[in-house]
């Protein structure tokens, strides 16, 4: 978007493209914001801000996108199977959008509380980008309410917060020139500054107290995992399947060395059902070790009953972990 406010919209939509490779959801927003836009400038308005073939350009890059995603990626059936995972029903509940937007929306319907402002606003080409950028991310936001939900939530990354604020940012500037005493002032925009943040120090506090109590999304690395990372990436050079009940173990295993997972997160293991379904078999003893059909390393806690010590080999342990080796046909 700050490429566009400096008239270099060639290199804003090549941006977006790059970004929507490495993170889909928020670079197709991008290129979607970038065409209604375009086409609303193109058709509408008129006025030249934009040219016929960057609009066109645009449109083809978002469909590439589509083509790419809906229908070359899909072809290979473990991502299908990803893709089937990722349909979830991710939303923002109304008791937490509302406090989140309530203070940047007061701010914009206060810049555009006379049909006069509205009409001064939409007069200038980036405040309608800006307007579109709100919508479009709004939209996407709450999808579910027209079509399968595909984790709405992952389009709510201040994106059409930022908007909304940078539409009402006027209005902090008539709160500024409001005459008040030097104290007043400080207080007012302290009470300001606290309820802007008020949701980001909620969030760490939540996140904060869970980790306290052993739950949350923290990742905490003891000592003894990281000596057991650097044992089977500095011991075993070559790739090997590792399957440990432990998904977080598993998780970070595929960070800290070159070995893969036979399941770690729920989401992005192909095939995840199947694979945790033969993962109990296989830790429970209903399924041989033998019946993975490769090599690979099994993780245990140290203490535990492993039900494949016959057939495998203890390769490494220590006061938490013991890893085995069953190097199957190899």
């Amino acid at each position: 978007m700050l490429l566009l406010y400096r008239n270099r919209p060639w290199l804003s939509a090549l941006v977006a493209a790059v970004l929507a490779l490495s993170h889909p959801f928020t670079g197709s927003a991008a290129l979607l914001v970038l065409l209604a836009w375009g086409t609303l400038e193109l058709i509408v308005h008129r006025d030249r801000i934009v040219s016929a073939p960057w609009v066109a350009f645009v449109a083809a890059l978002l469909m590439a996108l589509m083509v790419w995603h809906g229908y070359v990626l899909p072809q290979e059936a473990e991502h299908q199977s990803l893709m089937q995972q990722w349909k979830l029903p991710w939303l923002i509940e109304l008791q937490a959008w509302l406090p989140a937007y309530a203070i940047v929306a007061s701010m914009t319907a206060w810049r555009l509380r006379s049909c006069a402002r509205i009409k001064a606003f939409f007069s200038l080409p980036m405040n309608r980008l800006l307007a579109v950028w709100a919508m479009v991310f709004l939209a996407l936001e709450n999808h579910e309410l027209v079509m399968e939900p595909l984790q709405p939530a992952h389009f709510t990354r201040g994106y059409s917060w930022a908007a909304l604020f940078l539409i009402g940012a006027p209005a902090l500037l008539e709160f500024a020139q409001v005459p008040m005493k030097r104290m007043a002032r400080v207080v007012a925009a302290a009470v300001f500054a606290g309820a802007m943040l008020l949701d980001n120090a909620g969030w760490f506090a939540l996140r904060i107290a869970e980790s306290r109590n052993g739950a949350g999304e923290g990742i905490w690395l003891s000592e003894d995992q990281l000596a057991l990372y650097h044992w089977l990436e500095h011991q075993l050079p070559n790739e090997e399947m590792l399957i440990t009940e432990d998904p977080q173990l598993a998780y970070l295993a595929m960070t800290y060395t070159h070995h893969r997972a036979w399941y770690s997160h729920w989401a992005n293991t192909p095939f995840a059902d199947r694979q945790l379904k033969e993962q109990r078999a296989y830790f429970s003893g209903d399924l041989a070790a033998a019946g993975l059909h490769h090599g690979h390393i099994a993780i245990t806690r140290s203490g535990s009953v492993y039900s494949h010590q016959d057939s495998a080999e203890r390769i490494f342990s220590n006061g938490s972990f013991a890893a085995y080796l069953y190097a199957g046909n190899q």
